[in-house]
């Protein structure tokens, strides 16, 4: 079966338990995305930022998972295209597993470039810089060079690690506005981190 048909038969079955709210219906969808939860907590471990999961059982970050598909099912709307499904599907096993197992320690600015930053975006990285990525979101807040919504998109796509086009079906616009949004916010950091000599007292936990 191809994986056009696959979501097709996924996307009926999710249409099917929002009208019905069958428990047999969510054990039919569960058992198509079953392997998908698990990759999706696996590929999480493997992540350097995310080092501290590697000491959770996998089967507990699988059923937290679980939760994040329930949820995701009860929010795809009527009219979503069946390709877009597992999208939804990997936005809310990631949300649900970082919300439920919270990073212990504060993230360091150098460790960016690493795990989040793209090439282009490399000068946000100071190379001696010990300075938390929250410590850092929250200067620029604080100085006014970024909003509270830019801060929310920052934060869901470089910590919790959300795709753009999963974030703009969150805000219900396009993944080219979230691009847009976050790439501008980005900007004004670069240019700001450039000017200031941050202090590891800036930071907050994670």
């Amino acid at each position: 079966m191809s994986s056009t048909v696959m979501n097709e038969v996924l996307k009926d079955l999710v249409t099917q338990y929002q009208r019905t709210i069958d428990p047999e219906v969510f054990e039919k969808i569960l058992r198509r995305v079953d392997r998908l939860v698990y990759r999706v907590a696996h590929q999480l471990r493997r992540i350097p930022y995310y080092h501290y999961l590697r000491s959770e059982n996998i089967n507990d970050l699988y059923q937290t998972g679980v939760v994040g598909i329930y949820k995701a099912i009860l929010k795809i709307p009527a009219g979503e295209n069946p390709e877009k499904i597992p999208v939804w599907f990997v936005a809310y096993i990631k949300n649900e597993i970082l919300t439920s197992f919270p990073r212990p320690h504060s993230v360091h600015l150098s460790q960016l470039e690493e795990v989040w930053i793209p090439a282009k975006e490399e000068d946000l990285v100071h190379e001696n810089a010990d300075v938390c990525l929250e410590g850092v979101f929250k200067k620029m807040l604080d100085d006014k060079v970024v909003t509270e919504e830019e801060v929310e998109l920052l934060r869901l796509n470089k910590i919790r690690g959300l795709s753009m086009e999963a974030i703009g079906k969150m805000k219900g616009v396009c993944r080219d506005t979230i691009q847009s949004r976050i790439h501008r916010a980005l900007a004004r950091i670069q240019h700001r981190v450039r000017m200031l000599d941050l202090d590891p007292s800036d930071c907050i936990p994670s």
